[in-house]
């Protein structure tokens, strides 16, 4: 599986975190092939003739910045109609595919790429496949409400993206329901233009303007969407405990009353205690750990084990003829061929199992599982 050192290279995960991750567009030209066991135009063909794969939500098609009616391509019991499809891109329209991650089979390699994201963001990741014909742009400008990794695989398109953004936007009607005018005016002028070609990654925060123009026969390119947990999620988590508390389920006092418990200062207060409480509840050990776990727990896909090196000053030394682990006076044998294993792992902090795999792809799984649980005895590293 793919890392996430090997998405964004030259550029390294500090670099992007530091410098881009919610904050600034990134574009990583690449190598032709970077990407080319994600997607090629002849596995597209076949995924567009796959019976029974797709359905009216998961294959979509646009034309000029409008969505295409589903009757102009879906057969009479709701599926889409392949030649007709094909027929339609080759009028101009754009393809969309939404969710291959999880509903095509023989995309291993999608998947994996969408995992490794998981993995490093801590966040929910899918993918949609967009392919479009030369000089056609089959979306105005908009933003979206989700961090998007764009991988090119197939010919060249050209990226506009806009000096306007949006803070934070979440898929709620406040954002939703903004007009077509209200985004012209948003976006503002042209920031930056980026040609992707086939290897190429595109990085955009959520809330980037952006549009995009294939300049070749045909583009393929997968977008990557990531959701991680916000605050409103946490605001939801303390409702649900805040349910079991009488303090939120008491009547606020009554502003203009004259009894005790009465009156402004009351109220104020009352909000005042509400507020506090919210506070103490958001920092209590037991709803700490819950909140760490749903965040832990936050994919569409099982995480990937994750440890953490117990301390700093561990250090691979040269042992009669071989090598072992040192620290504190003490040393433990590496067995052959295991060393420069643990040397990348006491260099990490905190460290994936598919990190160490893509580090180290000659070890196999079965090797690496037990060195893993050796280090895990020894104290050396801990799970997260």
């Amino acid at each position: 599986m793919v890392s996430f050192t090997d998405i964004l290279a030259p550029i390294t995960p500090a670099q992007f975190f530091e410098r881009h991750h919610g904050h600034a567009p990134l574009h990583v030209p690449g190598e032709a092939d970077k990407f080319s066991d994600i997607m090629s135009r002849a596995k597209l063909d076949e995924l567009i003739a796959a019976p029974g794969l797709w359905g009216a939500q998961s294959l979509q098609m646009a034309r000029d910045s409008a969505m295409v009616p589903g009757t102009e391509y879906l057969a009479a019991n709701g599926a889409p109609d392949a030649p007709k499809v094909r027929a339609l891109l080759n009028r101009g329209a754009s393809l969309v595919l939404n969710d291959i991650d999880m509903a095509a089979p023989g995309l291993a390699a999608v998947a994996g790429l969408a995992q490794t994201l998981e993995d490093a963001l801590e966040s929910k990741v899918q993918a949609n496949l967009y392919s479009s014909p030369r000089e056609r742009q089959a979306f105005a400008s908009h933003y979206d409400t989700h961090d998007v990794f764009a991988v090119h695989v197939h010919g060249e398109k050209l990226w506009r993206i806009y000096e306007g953004r949006i803070n934070n936007p979440i898929e709620h009607p406040t954002f939703k329901s903004q007009t077509r005018a209200f985004h012209e005016q948003a976006k503002g002028r042209i920031a930056l233009e980026v040609l992707m070609k086939p290897g190429d990654l595109l990085y955009l925060p959520r809330g980037q303007y952006h549009d995009a123009v294939a300049l070749s026969e045909r583009t393929i390119h997968i977008a990557f969407g990531a959701v991680a947990v916000i605050g409103l999620d946490v605001v939801s988590a303390l409702f649900a405990r805040a349910v079991e508390e009488p303090l939120f389920r008491a009547d606020l006092p009554r502003r203009h009353g004259r009894e005790a418990g009465a009156g402004e200062a009351a109220f104020a207060a009352r909000l005042q205690a509400l507020g506090q409480r919210l506070a103490e509840m958001a920092s209590d050990p037991v709803n700490l750990a819950a909140l760490c776990q749903f965040q832990d727990a936050y994919r569409y896909r099982a995480a990937a084990p994750r440890y953490r090196v117990t301390a700093a000053d561990f250090k691979v030394v040269a042992q009669g003829g071989g090598w072992a682990l040192a620290r504190a006076g003490k040393s433990t044998p590496i067995p052959p061929g295991f060393n420069s294993a643990v040397a990348w792992i006491i260099r990490q902090q905190v460290f994936a199992d598919a990190a160490l795999a893509a580090a180290f792809p000659q070890i196999a799984d079965a090797a690496r599982g037990e060195l893993l649980r050796s280090l895990l005895a020894m104290k050396v590293i801990a799970p997260v």
